[in-house]
């Protein structure tokens, strides 16, 4: 099993910020997987865990949101796959190392709406007063 994790250069607080995992079976029959993915402290979500059926020798991607609330640091830790053979008689477990660490900004999709009204003028459209 390969696991990778794909994240923006940073994130934004209070939007939805993509997260996708890539996760590669290299097994030649299908496997049940149960995904964990380590997510930072700030984000107080402890039970993240997914269910993915993969087939033989193939790809899936596993994409998911955040929504951090502090500016900071963030760092995301490894990713756990519990994988389980075909007859359910055995598990393996994979903790792939992905360890990355992400600056978390003031809201820059609110920054970019409010600068797009400043320049047409049209700030006393969005209630915004001189």
């Amino acid at each position: 099993m390969i696991a990778t994790r794909q994240l923006p250069e940073r994130l934004s607080i209070g939007d939805d910020n993509p997260v996708s995992l890539f996760i590669s079976n290299r097994y030649n029959f299908p496997v049940n997987t149960l995904i964990i993915d380590e997510l930072p402290v700030q984000l107080q979500i402890r039970d993240w865990e997914r269910t993915l059926t993969i087939p033989a020798l193939t790809s899936e991607t596993l994409a998911y949101q955040v929504k951090p609330f502090t500016r900071g640091e963030y760092t995301f830790d490894d990713i756990n796959i519990i994988v389980t053979g075909p007859l359910k008689l055995t598990r393996r477990r994979y903790a792939i190392s992905a360890k990355h660490t992400v600056k978390v900004y003031p809201s820059f999709v609110q920054m970019r709406r409010f600068q797009l009204l400043a320049i047409s003028n049209r700030l006393q459209e969005a209630g915004i007063k001189k």
